[in-house]
Parts: structure tokens; sequence; C-alpha cells
């Protein structure tokens, strides 16, 4: 059985959606490609409030959830649907513009942060662990806020 992949992008990345889509359908995974629209505002900024029936079934049940980060505003449904994909198994992958500004919910829990212009980005996306800046440096190794017991 293949491994599902879900893909979640803006309007303005529906070229390098369907690029990303065809390369993991070459490796082997059933992809699912969905829209977040500019001017849907019913979920809210902080990744609590609700995702579209269709975003969150292509997230349900996906090994790979990448999320497409566009150099301009993000729609609030995007953070939404990322938010909701933290608390999902699988793994939380964010793949940014040249430019954009990286929300918290993936600095704190996906996988890896590439730039879209990255050599090895389908690399990246399946099995590394790179946090990299929009500007393409590496940024240094992640030091996720832990609760200490007592």
């Amino acid at each position: 059985m293949e491994e599902k992949a879900c893909v979640v992008f803006v309007a303005d990345m529906r070229v390098q959606a369907d690029e990303l889509g065809g390369q993991l359908r070459a490796r082997g995974y059933d992809i699912c490609l969905r829209e977040a629209a500019l001017d849907d505002v019913v979920a809210a900024q902080d990744g609590t409030g609700p995702v579209t029936r269709e975003i969150n079934a292509c997230l349900t049940g996906a090994a790979l959830k990448i999320f497409l980060i566009p150099a301009t505003d993000m729609p609030p449904e995007l953070l939404s649907a990322a938010g909701q994909a933290a608390k999902m198994p699988g793994s939380l992958v964010a793949v940014c513009a040249v430019g954009a500004t990286v929300p918290h919910v993936f600095d704190d829990f996906a996988k890896s942060v590439v730039r879209i212009d990255n050599p090895d980005l389908l690399t990246e996306i399946i099995s590394g662990d790179l946090h990299e800046s929009p500007d393409g440096a590496e940024k240094p190794p992640r030091r996720p806020s832990r609760v200490k017991c007592q």
C-alpha cells in the first residue's frame, strides 16, 4: 500500500505544488493536493480554528504533511491546518518560498523546514531533518522547551 502525502498550498504556489506532487508520486506516494484560500478568514491565526473538510481529509492518514509557505501573507486557513497537522501522526514539513516568514508552528513541530529551491528538496522532505531559514542559511539545532519535573 502506498504512503499518503498531503500538500497544502496557496494559489500563488500551484505550479510548485503540482511539481512536488509529481515528484512524490514518482517515489510511490499517494498524493493529495489541497489549496488554502487566501480570503478564508474563518480559521484562527494561531492554528486552533476550523479547517475545511477537504484539507482535513487530505491531512488524515498522511505520512507526510507538506505545507508550501508563500512569500506573501499566509492565509489563516493554512496556519490553522498546520496547527491541526502538528497534532496528528506523520511528519510535518514546511517548504518555504524565498523571502517567506516561517510561522512558529513549523519552528516548534516540523521535521524539516526547507526552501523551495533547495537542490535536495525531495530528500529533505522524505527523510531529512533540516531547518533552514528562507534566506538559505541553516538554523542552529532546535532546543524545544521542556517541562522539568520537580
